[in-house]
């Protein structure tokens, strides 16, 4: 006969637990791995809250507020000029003139009386004196009444320049009140818009925080079998205690030509009786073989 040969098959066997918890890790991964797209269908960030629209608004509105009051304070340093460029005839008091005669008519008056009684006092063949005494009263007058008037309109000018004075001082004073109330008008708008913005932004960031939360716990329960899967695999990497099988088959030189011849046969007669002269040579070889 033939020499034997044998077969040896060497076999590790893992606990139960072991094998459950594989099984479960494959079944558990593969629900994972089949399940559709789930899409978070809540708001992901918080809007703009009411108050920061507000304070946005306000500083559009409010950005033209100040100018119109600094315009007018430059409207009111315009109007400041200096003094030899100013038109002080429009600061002159026009009836200057007028309170004046009273002055002059007084001067007329005394002018007069002054010629009456010089007339009155000369005597026969002294009309020279009396033309002396005339010319005289008459000259007195002209330079009464030159100095009446010019006392009179140095008042006035006087008076006006007083007048332009006031006038730029009051330019000066409504043009430094135009630029101070833009200014508080700006600081005021500025810290109005910095409370809307702050208390908004406050409000803003707890409804933010209520989101996450939402989208959190979300996330959480949509990974749940996620999170679960990891401890399972990490139980399966720690080391367990495994059975070791070797099984060693022989085989007699006899068997194996047997087996030969039958699978020979069951090939010959396939044409005739088809699968089943397979079935049987291999039976044969089974039972040659043990």
């Amino acid at each position: 006969m033939g020499s034997k040969k044998s077969t040896t098959t060497t076999t590790h066997d893992v606990s139960q637990d072991v094998e459950d918890a594989s099984r479960q890790a494959v079944n558990l991964g593969t629900k994972i791995a089949s399940r559709p797209y789930q899409a978070y269908t809540g708001e992901r960030y918080a809007p703009m809250s009411a108050n920061e629209k507000a304070g946005i608004n306000l500083a559009a509105s409010s950005a033209g507020g100040p100018q119109q009051y600094l315009d007018r304070a430059g409207a009111e340093l315009s109007g400041i000029k200096k003094f030899p460029d100013s038109d002080i005839t429009a600061y002159m008091n026009p009836h200057t003139d007028a309170a004046m005669q009273p002055a002059l008519r007084n001067l007329e008056a005394a002018s007069g009386r002054a010629s009456r009684a010089a007339t009155a006092g000369s005597g026969p063949g002294s009309s020279s004196g009396n033309l002396l005494q005339q010319s005289a009263v008459q000259k007195n007058l002209m330079q009464g009444i030159s100095d009446t008037t010019a006392q009179g309109r140095s008042q006035a000018f006087q008076q006006a320049q007083q007048t332009w004075g006031q006038d730029q001082d009051r330019h000066m004073r409504a043009a430094a009140a135009w630029r101070d109330t833009a200014g508080d008008i700006q600081k005021m708008n500025s810290q109005q818009i910095k409370d809307l913005m702050f208390t908004g932004n406050a409000a803003r960031v707890a409804q933010q925080a209520n989101k996450d939360f939402d989208y959190q716990q979300f996330t959480e329960n949509r990974d749940w079998d996620v999170h679960n899967l990891g401890p399972l695999l990490d139980s399966l990497k720690v080391p367990h205690d495994e059975t070791t099988k070797t099984v060693t088959k022989k085989k007699s030189g006899f068997g194996q030509i047997l087996g030969a011849v039958a699978t020979v046969a069951g090939i010959a007669f396939a044409p005739v009786t088809g699968g089943a002269s397979l079935a049987v040579g291999g039976a044969v070889a089974k039972a040659a073989g043990g």
